[in-house]
């Protein structure tokens, strides 16, 4: 491979510092210039009047007749669980096949 020569050295270390500037530069230019959007401002919360006081000054109100009491809820129905899983019989081991015989001389 061919070296560079020195004068094509500093022409391209120009070029690269010169172009890192330009994209700071560009960069910073586009940061500053565009505005910074402003969020409305929220609606006021609507106004809400409570009257705490009634207009006889007696006990508060109550129904005519109590409520009727609820049906009692219905006794659970009683499910049998399957069996439980029972492990598998361990096989006898088997005896190992005997070795081949040694290859003839």
């Amino acid at each position: 491979m061919v070296q560079p020569r020195r004068s094509e050295i500093v022409l391209m270390r120009r070029s690269v510092v010169l172009s890192g500037c330009a994209h700071v530069a560009l960069l910073l230019a586009v940061l500053l210039g565009l505005p910074s959007p402003v969020p409305p401002e929220p609606p006021p919360p609507p106004t809400v009047e409570m009257e705490f006081t009634s207009d006889s000054g007696g006990m508060p109100h109550k129904a005519d007749k109590p409520a009727s009491r609820p049906a009692p809820a219905p006794a659970p129905v009683p499910q049998e669980a399957p069996p439980a899983p029972t492990p598998p019989e361990k096989a006898p081991p088997e005896e190992a096949p005997p070795p081949p015989p040694p290859p003839p001389p």
